[in-house]
């Protein structure tokens, strides 16, 4: 027994933690320029004085201020990411309500779901729906919305606030 708890005590005392860098924040940018009617939408690589780059699957693309109306940027994947924890916990939610408000007293009314299983059930299954119906809707909403107005001028004011959202230098991961 005291063999077991040095080994133990030991080997947790030595072991060094494993420290991951953060995970890189990947926004899309939703271009509307002049020259089209569809906007031009794909990952913001690089914002300079007069220019965007944008990163599609087959290539990139430069997009110059004056032809750019306005720039939405939303981060890529929150529509997922907001379903996934909204069915989450609404699923939970859903859950414990039926549990607790599951009786086994039914007036005359024949009861659906008498069980309280069957109920907790229901509930989960309801509550995910909804849960992701409406974390969809918060992940959809734009990070921030730049009208530019094909005015080169104030492209460059907002230059260095839209290159917050650019993938940092030397990126690869993309």
């Amino acid at each position: 027994m005291l063999a077991a708890t040095a080994l133990l005590v030991s080997s947790t005392a030595f072991c060094q933690k494993s420290v991951k860098p953060p995970k890189e924040k990947i926004y899309n940018a939703l271009v509307s320029v002049s020259t089209q009617q569809r906007k031009i939408v794909g990952v913001l690589k690089e914002v300079d004085d007069s220019t965007i780059h944008l990163i599609f699957r087959d290539g990139t693309v430069r997009i110059h201020a004056r032809v750019i109306n306005s720039i939405v940027i939303k981060r890529k994947g929150n529509v997922g990411r907001g379903a996934l924890l909204g069915s989450l916990t609404t699923m939970l939610v859903g859950g414990f309500v039926a549990f607790a408000s599951s009786d086994n007293t039914c007036d005359s009314n024949p009861c659906i779901g008498e069980s309280g299983p069957e109920r907790v059930i229901a509930g989960a299954v309801l509550g995910a729906g909804i849960g992701a119906l409406i974390g969809m809707g918060i992940g959809s909403a734009a990070k921030a919305k730049v009208d530019i107005g094909r005015r080169p001028e104030m492209f460059r004011r907002r230059a260095e606030w839209l290159s917050q959202y650019a993938l940092p230098p030397g990126y690869v991961g993309y």
